[in-house]
């Protein structure tokens, strides 16, 4: 048998799971039983689902039922397995089994719950389980709660997700799941005041229990109120300063709020207490780009791209920081290694766009608008980016057919439709800029920031704001 990788091992008796690991596989190998007690077989079945190695961990199983036949405990454990493999009807088969041994077991009725779930037999599999909430009062309840969540959430019913999830953290306040699941039913439902009211009553009772803190300051955060958010995750930290995501969160919310001297000192504190990570260098290097001190965020964006050379997000941040200098071949450098990076980023290609024309790489930039345009095609800047190429160029026709296309291509082309008003101008089809004009102040939606984007000298052509004037 192959031998294992126990580097990323989460058994806290790495040396002895090692230990009979090894004594299993040469039981295997020299195809001789391997004896154990339960236990030690428990512990070998854990460390192969651990690691999603089934098909080992069913034969451990397998052998572990031959020493201890009648033990529910290892016959679930094969239901569960069986399960996991695709095998539905000996899970089933397995499943009676041990109802027929101990009819109170309520492991098997959980997992038969989970595999109807697994179906799409809801209603089979939420009657097990509600009759399983009305007789059981103690930790197992959890485990049956976060399971009816579990379906309710497939269904999308996600106002009793939010009721179910609170009954876990009810009976357990450190339920992890619970706490994590919570955060994004509420974010779905927006029931950020009902949050807000659970913790703040939980934390009556639990005033030091820090995950509660978290939570609030989330639902806060999801109702726009930073201040109260922020003094939540300080919260957090005051009772278990090694809570780095309340850091993170804190950070991104000062930094949101423009409080960069506190976002910078919390920093400061984050990193005494933890190695900084690319995160940690990404957030330092955007609060000195929010100081404009751009060389100085470059240096913390390169030492996060140290870390995650292949993460095309740091080479964005650096292209914005050299874009913002105005030293554009250096943006145009960064931009196209995050766009090679991450292919799918339509920000990253049409900020490489942009610093290609800068540059005049016209070629180069006309290639990256129509890949843009073919990849998204719904999307309407790599569009107005192409027609401007052109529009430059003085190719006005080649220009309004391109915007004629993103019109017909878009749902959204706004810009489109102010970029037409531009380039009829310039081509000196007054009488058709003023119908455009006309048709947009009647739909409500003129607003002249788009045309001046688009071509920035209109502001200043005495002839164009004479008429702009009239229909605005």
């Amino acid at each position: 048998m192959d031998f294992f990788d126990f580097d990323n091992e989460e058994f806290e008796n790495a040396d002895e799971i090692r230990e009979l690991i090894l004594q299993f596989e040469n039981a295997v190998k020299q195809n001789k039983p391997a004896f154990f007690d339960q236990d030690d077989f428990e512990s070998i079945i854990d460390y192969y689902e651990q690691i999603a190695q089934y098909d080992k961990a069913l034969r451990a199983t397998e052998q572990a039922l031959q020493i201890h036949p009648n033990s529910p405990s290892l016959i679930l454990r094969k239901a569960n397995l069986a399960f996991q493999l695709k095998d539905t009807a000996t899970a089933f088969e397995l499943i009676e089994l041990i109802q027929s041994l101990d009819a109170t077991d309520i492991g098997s009725y959980i997992l038969k719950a989970e595999i109807l779930t697994a179906q799409s037999r809801y209603k089979e599999a939420l009657d097990i389980l509600k009759k399983l909430e009305n007789t059981i009062e103690n930790e197992d309840l959890v485990d049956i709660c976060l399971q009816i969540s579990d379906i309710y959430e497939e269904t999308s019913r996600y106002d009793h997700v939010f009721e179910y999830l609170k009954k876990c953290i009810i009976i357990n306040p450190d339920e992890q799941e619970a706490l994590r699941r919570i955060n994004y039913c509420i974010d779905v439902t927006q029931f950020y005041e009902e949050g807000i009211i659970f913790f703040q009553h939980m934390i009556d009772m639990y005033p030091f229990n820090h995950h509660l803190w978290y939570n609030l300051g989330c639902a806060f955060r999801g109702m726009g109120l930073t201040e109260k958010a922020i003094e939540a995750f300080e919260y957090v930290i005051a009772i278990n300063e090694d809570e780095d995501y309340a850091y993170i969160d804190m950070i991104e919310l000062l930094i949101k709020e423009k409080n960069i001297t506190k976002a910078l000192d919390v920093i400061n504190d984050l990193t005494e207490v933890y190695e900084p990570d690319e995160e940690v260098f990404l957030l330092h290097g955007k609060c000195f780009e929010e100081l404009g001190n751009y060389k100085l965020a470059r240096y913390y964006y390169k030492k996060a791209l140290h870390l995650e050379p292949a993460f095309g997000f740091i080479y964005y941040k650096i292209g914005e920081t050299y874009k913002k200098e105005g030293l554009w071949e250096q943006a145009y450098q960064a931009f196209q290694k995050a766009a090679e990076l991450e292919k799918e980023m339509y920000d990253f290609h049409i900020a490489l766009i942009e610093s290609a024309m800068e540059i005049n790489e016209i070629e180069i930039a006309i290639d990256a608008c129509e890949a843009a345009i073919e990849n998204y095609i719904n999307k309407e800047d790599a569009y107005i980016l192409l027609a401007k190429i052109f529009f430059n160029l003085n190719d006005f026709e080649t220009a309004l057919e391109i915007l004629h296309n993103c019109k017909k291509t878009c749902k959204e082309h706004t810009q489109a439709d102010h970029a037409e008003i531009a380039v009829l101008f310039l081509q000196n089809k007054v009488k058709e800029c003023e119908l455009k004009l006309a048709y947009l102040m009647e739909e409500d939606n003129l607003n002249s920031d788009y045309i001046y984007k688009f071509h920035q000298e209109l502001e200043d052509n005495n002839d164009f704001q004479m008429i702009i004037i009239h229909y605005l």
